[in-house]
């Protein structure tokens, strides 16, 4: 199965391709300029012109649901639904925190966060464990930087990834003894999660689906 992943939830969106038949994946990662309007629909068809494919031999389109930028978010949705419309293509949707924590590639629990501006993260708690399916143990949510420091250090956790996160967020936890680990992070995962998810519970249905914004936006707040 060829599947196209796509996250555009935070400024640097990201879009990948992965084969479950064991063919090289493709990714590709936008500077973080947060232009996913503008650059979405191109980066994919350079990605597919570097796998070789067409876009109608696209088995499965996986998106990132959220949370996250609040306009980056609606623009992945909408181009990952004309898709499955037009392709007549299953979608499924995945947890941007959870694709993140599936990144770091860790066995048993993981937190992970992005900035959500004034002092507060988007945060969640996940496990993943050989021949289990990864499991939602806080679920995403937004928190004050300290509450979720908390919550972390509740559950033994001293150590929270992020790919996006600003200097204050990071100040915040470090004084409260807790490691931000910063990492690369692409929509292979996306992709990998999106699989696991057709396979478990099939496509969700792309008339009822939208993004998890958890929070109304605010003007002045950088999207």
């Amino acid at each position: 199965m060829i599947i196209l992943g796509l996250d555009t939830s935070t400024r640097a969106g990201s879009v990948a391709i992965f084969d479950t038949e064991g063919q090289a994946p493709c990714e590709i990662t936008t500077s973080g300029s947060a232009k996913h309007s503008e650059n979405l629909v191109p980066d994919i068809d350079k990605l597919l012109s570097r796998c070789g494919l067409a876009l109608d031999e696209i088995d499965l389109i996986a998106v990132a649901i959220g949370p996250g930028s609040f306009t980056g978010l609606r623009v992945g949705l909408s181009t990952a639904k004309g898709f499955s419309y037009s392709l007549n293509k299953p979608l499924v949707a995945v947890d941007s925190l959870m694709a993140r924590a599936f990144s770091a590639g860790k066995t048993g629990e993981t937190a992970v966060c992005l900035d959500a501006m004034r002092g507060e993260v988007f945060g969640g708690v996940f496990s993943f464990y050989k021949d289990k399916n990864p499991n939602e143990i806080v679920a995403s949510s937004i928190f004050s930087a300290e509450k979720f420091a908390e919550i972390c250090k509740s559950r033994g956790i001293s150590s929270i990834y992020t790919d996006s996160v600003g200097d204050d967020v990071q100040e915040i936890m470090e004084n409260c003894d807790i490691d931000i680990i910063s990492f690369d992070y692409n929509s292979l995962n996306i992709c990998k999660l999106g699989y696991i998810t057709y396979k478990n519970n099939g496509s969700d249905d792309i008339n009822t689906l939208s993004p998890r914004y958890l929070r109304d936006f605010l003007p002045g707040v950088p999207r």
